[in-house]
Formats: structure tokens, C-alpha cells, sequence
């Protein structure tokens, strides 16, 4: 099975920017992390389809998922795989913590472990 991993820069870092300037403070200062982990894969995944929420009760990754949607379906990509469906989760949020770029790489690898353990043995 094919799967395919990466981050994105938070599509709200320029309203973080114009927050940060109004009051003074840096993003990771009010708790919000750096951007967005994704993880795609093709069917027979038995997460095909599935939205975030019935998918959270199976993987544990920061703040849970947040995104599913097709792989086309998502903005501002430099490759696409129509046949792929994409989960991820954020960092955008209250108490995001101070997730550095880093920080989001290894918890989207975290996350494509646990999708590639369950399309091996199946949503059970």
C-alpha cells in the first residue's frame, strides 16, 4: 500500500501575524504551534473514506485529526494522487504548544506508522 507523509506551514500564519503584532507576543508565546501534519493513503485502506472523527477513535496523534478529505481536494500542492486519501491533524490551536517544525514532522511520522499498522491488519 501506497502512503505518502508531509507538513504544511499552518494556512492561518498570516492571522497569526497580524494577532502576534497586535499584542506582542510570538505564536509560539500564545501557544500555537507551527503548521499542519498529512498523511495520504489508497484504498483497500480501511480508513478509505472515513472522516476525522471516526478515524480518531483508532489513532492517537496531538489535538487528534482534523482533516480527511481526498488528496486532490487540498489546496496548494506540488504533486497530487487522485486515488489517495489524506488525514491530518494541527497545531493551530490554544494550547497548541510551542510545536516546532521539527516537532510536526515527527508527529506526522508517528501518525503514517500508525495508518500503515492498521491498513496491514485492518480497523479492528
Amino acid at each position: 500500500m501506497k502512503y505518502r507523509s508531509f507538513i504544511k506551514k499552518s494556512p492561518l500564519s498570516s492571522e497569526m501575524k497580524k494577532i502576534e503584532k497586535y499584542l506582542g507576543k510570538t505564536s509560539a508565546q500564545l501557544g500555537f504551534g507551527w503548521g499542519n501534519g498529512y498523511v495520504a493513503f489508497q484504498k483497500p485502506h480501511p480508513f478509505y473514506g472515513l472522516g476525522y472523527d471516526e478515524i480518531n477513535y483508532f489513532i492517537q496523534v496531538f489535538g487528534g485529526l482534523t482533516y480527511s478529505e481526498p488528496l486532490k481536494e487540498m489546496p496548494n500542492l506540488s504533486f497530487s494522487d487522485d486515488d489517495m486519501w489524506c488525514v491530518g491533524f494541527d497545531t493551530a490551536h490554544s494550547g497548541g504548544g510551542h510545536y516546532k517544525i521539527e516537532d510536526v514532522q515527527a508527529k506526522t511520522d508517528l501518525l503514517l506508522i500508525q495508518l500503515a499498522i492498521h491498513g496491514i491488519k485492518g480497523a479492528t
